[in-house]
């Protein structure tokens, strides 16, 4: 399984990690919050959790306590653009609840996938892809054939 599950109240944030990840080779489905996050991953768990810490609603905290309540063993990727003071002090609560990683917004494509690939075993990352971190080139079953060599969205990668 290699599935993604992104929680942010950012749709365009949402669209641009979706693409990234469905770029190289995740199956990616993204909710808008706490709550459908939660109905999201009990109808189909996600190898990976995506999420966002301040949300309107159930905030992140919130959401990963009650995925720790479904299934202590979710892989969590915590990410925060707060502020800086704030984002730091919610990423280092998010570490405390158990997330595996914690990223502050805004990040680098590189950071993300490296963060990615710290969580899960390479028996979870999808197909022989490898990402040589720091470059644009990629290898392996996630290769994609893009017009101009890189994915539509025009955001570097």
């Amino acid at each position: 399984m290699n599935d993604v599950l992104i929680v942010d109240d950012n749709a365009p944030l949402r669209a641009i990690l979706s693409e990234i990840l469905s770029w190289v080779g995740f199956k990616v489905r993204a909710v808008e919050s706490g709550r459908a996050a939660i109905e999201s991953y009990k109808t189909k768990p996600a190898t990976l959790v995506i999420l966002d810490i301040c949300m309107p609603g159930m905030d992140g905290l919130e959401t990963l306590k009650a995925l720790r309540g479904i299934d202590p063993q979710v892989k969590v990727l915590g990410i925060s653009g707060f502020g800086s003071d704030l984002s730091t002090l919610f990423l280092k609560m998010m570490g405390a609840l158990g997330a595996d990683a914690m990223l502050e917004k805004p990040f680098a494509r590189a950071a993300l996938l490296k963060s990615v690939r710290k969580i899960l075993s390479p028996g979870l990352y999808p197909g022989s892809l490898q990402v040589q971190i720091g470059s644009d080139r990629c290898y392996g079953e996630a290769r994609r054939s893009f017009p101009g060599g890189h994915p539509p969205f025009g955001a570097k990668l």
